[in-house]
């Protein structure tokens, strides 16, 4: 009897470990059925409503964001996610938006001092971009050029509204700035964290 009742539990529990595996396999080929039924969905971006907020730190001091306008921009989506796209930053627009200014460092200071040579050399190479090579659930990846630059970054967090024709779209990101090249040669900027924080705003109109 002990035997035969083990026997049953036994095949009871490979039945629910057998039921289990089958209702994920199913959950799993209803996500992808419908992520291949979903129809793909191309947006041009409306540059008067999307922007890049970005921040910028003195390490253990203060920290300087704000906004940077947008040229151009284009984004794909399917099943409300992101699968594509790409968009344009027009630099000579960085405009800082903290109160961390002074008689001594006035905001028009900062403005002109990140259009240089030592930051970002927007006289010269007025435009920096994103392109996406690549997305899966809510990142995607891709290569941002900046100062001439292009390096791999990432797109995280990204959330998608879809509704009437319309797209909004958002995300973040973190680039080294050593990478780009964007180094104050100076002893301040030692001081300066390498990190440099994007928010990415994007809203568009279908094709």
């Amino acid at each position: 009897m002990k035997i035969a009742k083990t026997t049953i539990l036994f095949a009871l529990a490979i039945g629910l470990i057998s039921c289990g595996g089958e209702k994920k396999e199913a959950a799993k080929t209803e996500t992808n059925t419908e992520m291949t039924e979903a129809k793909e969905a191309s947006y041009a971006i409306s540059i008067e409503n999307s922007k890049v907020v970005w921040k910028g730190t003195m390490m253990g001091m203060y920290s300087h964001e704000g906004d940077i306008a947008l040229k151009s921009g284009a984004l794909s989506t399917k099943g409300g996610i992101v699968i594509g796209g790409d968009f344009v930053i027009d630099m000579k627009t960085i405009n800082p938006t903290d109160d961390n200014f002074g008689e001594e460092n006035p905001r028009e200071y900062l403005i002109g001092h990140l259009g240089t040579g030592d930051f970002f050399a927007s006289d010269s190479i007025p435009t920096a971009s994103f392109k996406i090579t690549g997305a899966e659930g809510n990142s995607a990846t891709g290569d941002l050029t900046i100062k001439g630059v292009t390096k791999s970054a990432t797109i995280t967090d990204i959330t998608v509204a879809e509704e009437n024709g319309m797209v909004t779209a958002t995300g973040n990101s973190v680039f080294n700035r050593q990478d780009f090249g964007i180094a104050y040669k100076a002893a301040k900027d030692t001081v300066l964290s390498d990190d440099i924080e994007l928010t990415i705003s994007l809203s568009g109109k279908a094709n």
